[in-house]
């Protein structure tokens, strides 16, 4: 990684402070478990946005497209950081070759945190950069082939001098017993490297070739088996309309988390996001026992370890009911949101407000949250 060191490092520390959630600034103080979903009021986009997720790597096209309520590109989040800490305009390709150095530190960084980092490899593998698989790859096979004198050191020389397919077996078999039976070992790496490789190169003959690529087992291999799945069902929705003004738009899912020996097999938690013209836009959650939170960054205990898929599910649901203007401003119904008033209308007090809703949808969740929401809506 060549670009400008001192800029390199300061973004990067920067977007590792974020990740981590341990950055302090003028407008953000960050907690919780650390992953590539972040909020940064400091480093506002110069569309508006500060909600950035360093897992996507939409095109500048494809970001354009996106509202101010929407997360960000990693590539949008390098733009955001250079608005305030580039001293000089950076030519195309310098700018280029720091995203790529930042977007490689974030994938070993996610690496070694042990999430999810395929959509980074999938990534490479579209603009074939091989530094991270192969970091990634040194990393598996000194691990696994200490005994035969594999290490982070001489990794790069096995790498360098094996075939695709031959890494392919290494990472994916338990061939230790295999080369140990053979004699490769330290000494033999340290008297005559050219017969330590061939070693290698003859014990993997004849073993049954991978039918996958090395790239997709890596991209596999680095996607986080979680100790507790979850699964959510539909999205529930609640909308609370007077004319054309929305008071609330409301939308969750109940997220059924499986824990091993747990007495009744797991839990149930409630995650979801809501609005209203007045101005609020954020998300609650509500824990196995009923306990109530609205928040803005999920800094609370939960059994759900991939919260912001779920909260994005819910994001899409709501927003698809509304006009929103650049700015983030709620215009009134969409066609959607006019079908569902339609579809799902329930119920109208005699102050003319309309309430509808999604069948399974529990007005409940509002009672429990409406306390600490910023709405100016109230349900009695």
């Amino acid at each position: 990684m060549s670009s400008d060191k001192s800029l390199l490092s300061t973004l990067w520390d920067l977007t590792r402070s974020h990740l981590d959630r341990t950055y302090v600034g003028e407008n953000s103080k960050m907690n919780g478990d650390p992953c590539f979903d972040f909020f940064s009021k400091d480093y506002r986009h110069s569309r508006g946005n500060f909600r950035y997720d360093l897992e996507d790597f939409s095109s500048k096209t494809e970001e354009e497209k996106k509202s101010n309520l929407e997360s960000q590109s990693f590539f949008s989040w390098v733009e955001a950081l250079l608005e305030r800490h580039g001293e000089v305009v950076l030519e195309s390709e310098e700018h280029k070759e720091l995203e790529l150095n930042l977007i490689r530190l974030s994938a070993l960084w996610g690496h070694k945190k042990g999430l999810r980092i395929s959509n980074h490899l999938e990534y490479f593998e579209s603009i074939e950069d091989d530094y991270v698989f192969n970091q990634i790859m040194g990393e598996t096979l000194s691990e696994k082939y200490i005994e035969c004198g594999v290490n982070s050191d001489n990794a790069e020389v096995l790498i360098s001098n094996l075939r695709g397919e031959e890494l392919s077996l290494l990472i994916r078999d338990d061939l230790l017993p295999t080369l140990k039976e053979a004699g490769v070992n330290n000494e033999l790496f340290i008297a005559d490297q050219y017969t330590w490789i061939q070693r290698i190169k003859d014990s993997l003959k004849g073993i049954k070739k991978n039918e996958i690529s090395l790239k997709n087992q890596l991209i596999q291999e680095t996607t986080v088996s979680e100790d507790n799945p979850s699964e959510a069902g539909e999205v529930h929705q609640i909308l609370v309309t007077e004319g054309s003004l929305i008071h609330v738009n409301l939308a969750y899912v109940e997220v059924e988390i499986t824990i091993p020996d747990h007495p009744n097999g797991g839990v149930v938690e409630i995650v979801g996001s809501f609005c209203g013209t007045s101005g609020d836009w954020r998300f609650f959650h509500l824990d196995d026992e009923g306990n109530a939170t609205v928040f803005d960054e999920p800094d609370f205990d939960s059994h759900i370890t991939d919260i912001w898929s779920y909260i994005n599910q819910t994001e899409e649901a709501r927003n698809s009911l509304m006009d929103i203007d650049e700015e983030g401003n709620i215009l009134g119904l969409s066609e959607e949101g006019e079908i569902f008033v339609e579809d799902c209308f329930e119920s109208e007090s005699d102050d003319g407000i309309r309430y509808s809703k999604t069948a399974s949808a529990e007005y409940d969740y509002i009672y429990d949250i409406q306390g600490q929401w910023g709405l100016s809506f109230q349900m009695n």
